[in-house]
């Protein structure tokens, strides 16, 4: 996926592999200094790569703990100080990227 995608409508952008069709899951998305107004509304059990960088979030939504396929998780530069235990519980988690919170 390319981080330069243009943002949906929701301030998200949203990748999918080109060989799917619309109904296809999705597998990331990038809301990196987008300045969103709410959590993002996605199918979380396909979710692998959610990036919320710079969301100024004093927590994580609590759909990220749902999200059983996520790999990359990076909530960098927000307001977190505590982290949901529920994200023990996401095996497939290799990275989890929180610097500047």
């Amino acid at each position: 996926g390319d981080a330069s995608a243009p943002l949906d409508s929701s301030g998200y952008t949203r990748e999918r592999d080109a060989s799917f069709g619309a109904d296809a899951p999705l597998e990331a998305l990038l809301a990196a200094s987008a300045k969103l107004s709410g959590a993002p509304a996605v199918r979380p059990a396909s979710l692998q790569t959610l990036v919320l960088r710079g969301q100024r979030l004093r927590a994580l939504p609590p759909c990220v703990g749902a999200c059983g396929a996520l790999r990359v998780l990076d909530a960098s530069e927000n307001l977190l100080s505590d982290l949901p235990e529920a994200l023990c519980r996401l095996r497939r988690l290799q990275e989890m990227l929180l610097a500047c919170n």
